[in-house]
C-alpha cells in the first residue's frame, strides 16, 4: 500500500550547495588520483630509462676486449652500482680509464652518482691513470668532468700532470692550459722545468703558466 504521508523531496538552495560541494571534493580527488597516476607512470619510466642505461654499461663491460673489464658488467648489472669495487680495488671507472676503454668511460661519466676521484689499491685515480698511459681522449673526458680533481696527488708526490711527461706532451698541454693546475702544488713546477730543460717549446708554455 503507497504511503500517503511521505513528503516528496524538493530541491532547496541549501541541498543544492551541500551537492555543489560534493561534486566539488569529489572531483578535486578525482583530480590528485589522475596527478598521482601520472606522477607514477613518469617515475616508472625514469626508472625503466635508467635501467636501461645502467645495462647499456654493463654490456660494454661485457663486450670490451679487455678481460680484467668483464667482472665490472656483471657488478654493475646486478648491484646497479657503477662505483662498485672488483680486482684490486679498482672501479669499472679507474679500470676503463687504465685499458682506454673511451666510449665506456664516456658512458660512466654520464652517471650522476659517479665518484670520478675514487682510487684505487695504489691510490691512483682515473685522471691518473689516463695521464700515465698517454690516453688523450679519456684525459679531455675527465677533465670535462667538474668535479675532477685535476691537482691529486698520489704516492711519490706523483700528479696527473708530472705522470704525463713521460708519455704524452699533448696530455701536459692540456693540463697547463686548464685554469684549475696548480702548478705549485707538490713541486710539479720543478719536475716539469728539470724534465723538459731541453725542450724549448715546452719549458716556455710552463714558465708562462708560472708567470700566471
Amino acid at each position: 500500500m503507497k504511503n500517503t504521508n511521505q513528503i516528496p523531496w524538493k530541491a532547496t538552495p541549501m541541498w543544492d550547495a551541500r551537492i555543489a560541494s560534493i561534486q566539488w571534493v569529489i572531483g578535486d580527488i578525482n583530480g590528485k588520483i589522475s596527478n598521482a597516476i601520472q606522477y607514477l607512470d613518469v617515475q616508472k619510466n625514469e626508472l625503466l630509462e635508467d635501467r636501461m642505461k645502467l645495462e647499456q654499461i654493463a654490456i660494454a663491460c661485457f663486450v670490451s676486449k679487455n678481460d680484467c673489464m668483464h667482472n665490472f658488467g656483471g657488478l654493475i648489472y646486478t648491484t646497479g652500482d657503477v662505483n662498485a669495487r672488483g680486482h684490486d680495488n679498482h672501479t669499472a671507472l679507474t679500470m676503463a680509464t687504465n685499458m682506454n676503454e673511451v666510449r665506456l668511460v664516456e658512458l660512466l661519466l654520464a652517471r650522476p652518482e659517479i665518484l670520478v676521484n675514487a682510487e684505487d689499491y695504489s691510490r691512483l685515480t682515473a685522471i691518473c691513470h689516463a695521464a700515465r698511459n698517454g690516453n688523450i681522449e679519456t684525459t679531455k673526458l675527465l677533465l670535462a668532468h667538474p668535479e675532477i680533481n685535476i691537482n691529486y696527488q698520489a704516492w711519490g708526490l706523483w700528479t696527473p700532470l708530472t705522470r704525463a711527461m713521460s708519455k704524452s706532451n699533448e696530455i701536459v698541454k692540456l693540463l697547463l692550459a686548464d685554469p684549475r693546475t696548480d702548478l705549485w702544488a707538490y713541486g710539479q713546477w720543478e719536475k716539469l722545468l728539470d724534465y723538459y730543460s731541453d725542450d724549448s717549446e715546452m719549458k716556455a708554455l710552463i714558465e708562462a703558466k708560472m708567470r700566471e
